[in-house]
């Protein structure tokens, strides 16, 4: 308990050293007791968040090792638990962007969910876990180029929206799979309902640089599929309005926007 409340306060005042203090605690809980699960969790969690503070993946491979160690001594987990681990596997997907992690990750999550659901209802899951399983079936498909992922992670931020309305993030991200579905199968549709949800997004926080630079990144590849030779005004106009929303994602502070725009004009010929 020593453990798990300096994790809290490290979290609150930013300050690893709490981490280490928390990672000593539990090692003493060890000592009594080896087979003490929950002390193993702690110690997964205290390196994971000593990972986010020094963004190095040596302490995510840690926060792996000792998650693993959970199920040795509590084979069933704990619903909380799965998630944490699977949040650490979508941390070493990123450094390394191997599958393997995405696949374990999910695996996680949906044990996560699983097990909550076999004790209580669908009603009360964390709507952390479904999103979490949401982002990660999303970026399978950015790994596999697949479309069923994409379609599996429409259908679970789909379901949180239904849960929990106001989740943060769940629509920007549904947006973005919708956009990653429509660029594989060139599916209007997909991108219908994408704009959809970033005007949506945009009304509601006019100044969120991501929604825009997104945006403008549907309307690209939007432009691609609808331009024609006979009628080229109708792609130019799409074209137009992504340089529009670029700019204004630059002059909100967002740098991915620059790089975006310098594509755009590289694919309308503007060369200089």
């Amino acid at each position: 308990l020593m453990g798990m409340t300096l994790i809290e306060m490290g979290v609150y005042f930013q300050d690893s050293n709490y981490f280490l203090e928390a990672i000593e605690k539990f090692h003493q809980g060890l000592a009594c007791d080896r087979k003490d699960a929950k002390c193993w969790w702690g110690l997964g969690n205290a390196h994971y968040l000593m990972g986010e503070f020094r963004g190095d993946m040596a302490s995510y491979e840690k926060a792996n090792g000792y998650y693993s160690r959970v199920v040795e001594f509590q084979k069933e987990g704990y619903s909380s638990f799965w998630n944490d681990w699977g949040v650490s596997l979508m941390k070493l997907a990123e450094f390394n962007h191997e599958k393997a992690y995405v696949e374990a990750a999910i695996a996680r999550f949906e044990e996560a969910i699983k097990l909550h659901m076999s004790n209580y209802s669908e009603k009360t899951v964390e709507p952390e876990w479904i999103y979490n399983l949401g982002c990660a079936l999303d970026y399978l498909g950015d790994l596999t180029l697949d479309p069923q992922y994409y379609e599996q992670s429409i259908s679970v931020f789909s379901k949180v929206l239904m849960i929990h309305p106001d989740y943060p993030f769940v629509r920007y991200n549904l947006a973005l799979a919708l956009t990653h579905l429509g660029e594989q199968t060139s599916d209007l549709e997909c991108f219908h309902r994408a704009q959809e949800i970033f005007e949506f997004l945009a009304e509601q926080d006019p100044e969120d640089d991501f929604v825009f630079n997104e945006w403008a990144n549907l309307l690209i590849h939007y432009a691609e599929l609808v331009k024609e030779p006979a009628h080229p005004e109708r792609a130019q106009d799409v074209y137009k309005l992504a340089e529009d929303k670029l700019l204004y994602a630059i002059r909100l502070g967002n740098i991915g926007a620059i790089y975006n725009l310098a594509c755009l004009y590289s694919i309308i010929g503007d060369i200089e």
